[in-house]
């Protein structure tokens, strides 16, 4: 049943809407071929058969529209879509859309837990991530990225997947451009699909610079001291192999 205006899930997935076709102090756009498919989507959504209570699903339908919020968030209406593309918005509202029968399947069994909504949390960073950063301007790549976190969640997650794997290796993007080492978009989803594989790790970087001096006698043979905080040490870490125990 469609819910009623003044209800807040109601509310704030129209404000997801409307921020999904327009957002930020400039006044950004999202392409315009997509447009239709996000209305769309928004109807969906508000007619969904459940009691706008404030349970569960209420909150998973309300993140479908926050993850298609952050999608449109990686479009511009600078430049138009082609053909190609627009297949592969089709099959990212198609994830959209499991997602929400996922959804009311688990409120048909009544189950009071909600691991779902963390499945879809994760998602909904990953698209929020990749708008800010641009890891992946090609979107069938970030729909490959999506499907696999979509259909393999419970496989990742036993392996030691989290959103923060999206998050860190985005912070790695950003490390190698500033070190001139800039990848090719096949190069980063080759690397990103290695890591959900366990074939990758991460290591932490370590960036000293000088911040006072230190008063030393004259026998002080070495040139520079670097105390490190245990607060500040980082393990490198990986998500482990199929098989692998832990």
């Amino acid at each position: 049943m469609c819910a009623e205006k003044n209800n807040v899930f109601i509310y704030r997935m129209k404000k997801n809407m409307k921020e999904a076709m327009k957002w930020g102090s400039k006044n950004h756009s999202c392409a315009e071929e997509i447009k239709p498919m996000i209305e769309a989507f928004y109807n969906q959504s508000i007619n969904v058969d459940i009691k706008w209570d404030g349970a569960n699903v209420c909150r998973n339908i309300e993140k479908t529209m926050e993850i298609m919020k952050y999608i449109a968030h990686n479009t511009r209406n600078t430049r138009k879509l082609s053909a190609e593309e627009v297949e592969t918005f089709k099959k990212i509202f198609d994830e959209l859309n499991v997602l929400q029968a996922e959804t009311l399947e688990l409120a048909s069994l009544s189950k009071k837990e909600n691991t779902l909504y963390d499945k879809m949390d994760c998602i909904c960073k990953i698209a929020y991530k990749n708008s800010v950063v641009s890891i992946f301007r090609k979107y069938e790549y970030l729909w490959q990225i999506i499907h696999r976190v979509n259909t393999e969640w419970d496989d990742l997650c036993s392996r030691g997947f989290s959103w923060k794997v999206f998050y860190d290796f985005g912070d790695a993007f950003i490390y190698d451009i500033s070190c001139g080492q800039r990848k090719t978009e096949e190069e980063n989803l080759e690397n990103f699909m290695a890591l959900l594989d366990g074939k990758m790790k991460f290591v932490p970087v370590y960036v000293y610079k000088p911040v006072c001096f230190k008063l030393v006698g004259n026998d002080y043979e070495g040139e520079v001291i670097i105390p490190i905080s245990k607060n500040e040490l980082r393990k490198p870490y990986r998500m482990r192999q199929h098989g692998e125990d832990k």
